[in-house]
């Protein structure tokens, strides 16, 4: 039977109690979320360990050719990288050039490599080139792949991705097959994206309202910055790549203990109709944060309403007739307040991530790349810590901004400023690096909190995409630059970025101290609610 919309207060009304959120806020803030927010650091800690890592477990070594009658000596007196010998011939006396197949390696720095152990020089030197792009790979396609955790739950996704996650570490680590170690580095970048958008999903679905911006924005940054400065120490003293590699890998082999002990997100259970389920769940969590827990008819209403709630139809549109055969598709943009999300959000992360990536890989075209680098990774600090203060106090779209325009004119000034002056240079830089990072950390946030439960995993995932894709963009950019001699194009590139983006994000809903929506009902009815416009549904019963 068809009949009106329900008349019913917005969830985003002003005293309501029956809402998930309400529930949540009455479960509070304690041990209960911190097991969550351990899983989210492990995951994206990560990162670091394993893709950041491949400077130094890749690092190229520069090495020699042995001759093949002497591989005990060689006429070169340098390390040259040359791939043939030259010798004398006896009949002749003319020099001739032999391929080289063995190799000798200025073992000074790091005593092996991925590369030197495999001797992936010369014409294997494109094997060698895969070990860093093949992780990359793998975090790309599984983005495509995060809108899983919508269908079988978050925390079911992480303990079996988990079980890969480790396993393809191990097999890096262990194996002396050079295909299984690159494919095993595809499955590594194709399980951390998997993982990384499940468990930050779970976190945010869990946090009261109040914690749910300065949690989500600390923890969307604080384990890379930790294990970058992490990885660059240990790297110093371990000097053996496979080492190297399952030392730094200790932060997925603690994933194991963690993922076998988080509770489903009660979000998630109620929103598949597991009430359940879903109170044993908020009853474990308001005795461990010792508060009381709300009355169960609550959350059996709420169950109700949530399940009446999905299977509303919004009025017919195009976009509902095209994507009716694909049912994520049709959730994401088959209503105008998730058509702005699905496709404002995902260019505000390309551009930020565009920004973001820019700045640190730019570090060639400095006149002193190392220092470049240590002061990136400093500058990277503070906004952990100001960060939430400024989401807080200005809401995330204003932040953002502000942070965005203060970014545009860095690197505009960038631009005019003479190699000669390298202090103002840093200046620029380090202030550039500490707003687009703020940034960075709102575009984690909101990625969670603008799409409803029903598909905020894949909404995860198209924005992780998106990132990726800018961090693609900014590496290509800046090899361009230099093969064309415009050293200052990324920087005029990144200026224009973050200008598109200050004024693409003002399209986005607030969501600082929102609801998060569980349906696209409530989605639509936040959009209509901050525009005071009455909205209506057609129900099916």
């Amino acid at each position: 039977m068809t009949g009106n919309a329900l008349e019913r207060p917005s969830p985003y009304s002003i005293g309501r109690a029956d809402n998930m959120d309400d529930l949540l806020t009455g479960v509070g803030f304690g041990p209960w979320q911190f097991l969550s927010m351990l899983a989210v650091f492990c995951i994206q800690g990560s990162y670091s360990s394993q893709h950041v890592a491949t400077v130094f477990t890749n690092m190229p070594l520069n090495f020699r050719c042995l001759p093949s009658y002497n591989k005990e000596s060689s006429n070169s007196t340098d390390y040259d990288n040359n791939c043939h010998h030259n010798y004398n011939t006896n009949s002749s006396h003319k020099n001739s050039m032999e391929v080289c197949r063995t190799f000798e390696y200025n073992t000074t720095v790091f005593h092996s490599t991925f590369t030197s152990e495999f001797n992936l020089v010369c014409e294997k030197a494109w094997l060698s080139n895969l070990y860093k792009t093949m992780g990359f790979t793998g975090v790309i396609v599984g983005c495509a792949f995060t809108g899983l955790g919508d269908k079988w739950g978050r925390v079911t996704i992480l303990r079996v991705v988990t079980v890969l996650y480790v396993s393809s570490t191990l097999l890096v680590g262990l194996s002396t097959n050079v295909f299984v170690i690159i494919a095993s580095r595809f499955v590594i970048g194709f399980c951390y994206e998997m993982l990384n958008g499940s468990a930050y999903t779970l976190m945010m679905e869990i946090l009261p309202p109040h914690y749910r911006s300065p949690v989500g924005g600390i923890m969307s940054n604080i384990a890379n910055t930790i294990f970058t400065l992490i990885t660059g120490g240990v790297s110093y003293f371990i000097r053996d790549w496979r080492i190297l590699h399952l030392v730094l890998s200790f932060p997925i082999y603690l994933l194991v203990p963690i993922v076998l002990f988080l509770d489903k997100s009660p979000r998630w259970l109620i929103i598949n109709n597991r009430t359940v389920e879903a109170i044993a769940v908020l009853e474990k969590a308001a005795k461990m944060n010792k508060s009381e827990f709300p009355e169960r008819e609550k959350v059996v209403v709420l169950s109700k309403e949530c399940v009446l709630k999905s299977s509303c139809k919004v009025h017919k549109t195009c976009c509902e007739k095209l994507y009716s055969k694909f049912a994520t598709l049709k959730t994401l943009f088959g209503s105008p307040g998730m058509r702005i999300i699905s496709l404002i959000f995902p260019l505000a992360s390309l551009l930020t991530a565009n920004v973001y990536y820019t700045i640190p890989l730019n570090a060639n075209n400095s006149s002193n790349p190392f220092l470049y680098i240590i002061i990136i990774g400093i500058a990277d600090i503070p906004p952990n810590l100001f960060a939430p203060f400024l989401m807080n106090k200005l809401g995330n779209i204003n932040a953002g901004c502000v942070t965005y325009s203060i970014t545009l004119l860095c690197l505009v000034s960038l631009v005019f400023v003479p190699e000669s002056l390298w202090s103002v240079q840093y200046t620029f830089v380090i202030i550039a690096m500490m707003m687009i990072s703020v940034n960075y950390m709102i575009c984690y946030v909101m990625s969670s909190e603008l799409f409803p439960t029903v598909v905020r995993s894949a909404g995860f995932g198209i924005g992780a995409f998106c990132k990726h894709s800018g961090v693609l963009i900014a590496s290509n950019l800046i090899d361009l630059a230099q093969i064309v001699n415009m050293i200052w194009l990324p920087n005029a590139v990144s200026a224009g970025c973050c200008l598109l983006a200050s004024l693409v994000i003002r399209l986005l809903p607030e969501t600082k101290g929102k609801f998060l929506c569980d349906t696209v009902e409530d989605v639509e009815h936040r959009r209509h609610g901050l525009k005071n416009k009455s909205f209506k549904y057609e129900h099916v019963y």
